[in-house]
Formats: structure tokens, C-alpha cells, sequence
């Protein structure tokens, strides 16, 4: 299967159970990042497995940061911010493009998965414009955090998906005033 666009986020050791190393992950995701799997790429360079990515795939490579400042890369987060239960952040690009986006999701991770997402789509072909408003008329306020944190007490467990989830999502959510539970 030959994918129009490939995306990393980040490397770290969840799925060592497969893949025994850190070295014989990354040659596993790398393999995505050739000519007979993906046309493109979009490269999240905030760390070494990242710019090492970037730097060894055989395909054209747009690169995405997190962290304003650093080294140059196409895109960038440049600001954040809590807005309910999830989190505004615009993606500056190195043309100087904007492009201002809301996950309903809560935490550093859920941004930097919206953020290649949001990448990912624009790299596909689309305009800044175009996403903007397809972004500006869609709340992607996932349910499951709405209802989670509701008013009622027997509706306020939100479904974790792991441990690292819960720890973030919790410090986001308790940062942004939400009084949430986690599952005990």
C-alpha cells in the first residue's frame, strides 16, 4: 500500500514489546518514510528520533515543531491555549501562513497530534484558507471529554487510554479549572 502522506509525532517506548529496542523501532516506523510506502512526509523534529526522520527518509519531508525558537522548520506551534476542556493553538508557517486551531482534547500530546493532522491535510493539496474554514465551522469537542466532565457526578470518568494519557489530561484539565475524576 503506497500512503500520499506519512506522519511522526514522536518515538517512545510504549511498543518495545514488539519491537525489543528503541533502535529497531525507529527502523520499523522508518520504513514508512520510503518511496514504496509514502509519497511525502510530515516530521515532528522536536527530538533526536524526529530530526533523525527528517533527515534519513527517502521521501520529501515537511517538518513540524512544537517549540517556537528552536531550529527552522515549516511549520510551528507559536502559541497555546485552555479554552474549555481542550486547547487553541495556531501553527505559523514558514511562509507565513496562519493557521489557528481548537482541539477538544486536553494536553501537550493532543496538540501535537491535532498539529500534524492539520499539517498532514495541507501537505495533501488543501489551502490554508480551505482549512481555516472547514476548522472555524466544526467543534471537534469529542464527546467522550464533554460528557466525562458534565455536571452530573456518575458522568464525570472520562475513558483514559493509558496511564500517560490520564497524567496529562489530568494536569491539563486541572491547570484549566475542570474538576474532573480520574478513575481510581
Amino acid at each position: 500500500m503506497l500512503f500520499d502522506i506519512a506522519g511522526f509525532t514522536n518515538l517512545t517506548q510504549d511498543h518495545l514489546d514488539l519491537h525489543g529496542t528503541m533502535e529497531d523501532y525507529f527502523a520499523t516506523k522508518a520504513e514508512l518514510f520510503t518511496p514504496g510506502r509514502a509519497l511525502k512526509a510530515v516530521v515532528t523534529v522536536d527530538d533526536e528520533w524526529g530530526r533523525r526522520l527528517a533527515a534519513t527518509a527517502r521521501i520529501p519531508v515537511i517538518t513540524l515543531s512544537m517549540t517556537p525558537g528552536g531550529a527552522p522548520t515549516d511549520w510551528t506551534v507559536t502559541s497555546t491555549s485552555a479554552r474549555g476542556l481542550g486547547t487553541d493553538f495556531s501553527l505559523q508557517g514558514a511562509d507565513g501562513a496562519t493557521l489557528n486551531v481548537h482541539t477538544g482534547l486536553p494536553g501537550a500530546f493532543n496538540v501535537a497530534n491535532a498539529a500534524l493532522a492539520a499539517v498532514m491535510v495541507l501537505a495533501s493539496g488543501m489551502d490554508v484558507t480551505t482549512v481555516q474554514a472547514a476548522l472555524d465551522h466544526h467543534d471537534p469537542s469529542p464527546w467522550r471529554y464533554r460528557d466525562a466532565c458534565s455536571s452530573s457526578p456518575k458522568n464525570r470518568r472520562p475513558s483514559w487510554t493509558s496511564p500517560t494519557t490520564l497524567m496529562h489530561s489530568h494536569a491539563h484539565l486541572k491547570r484549566s479549572g475542570h474538576h474532573c475524576q480520574a478513575p481510581g
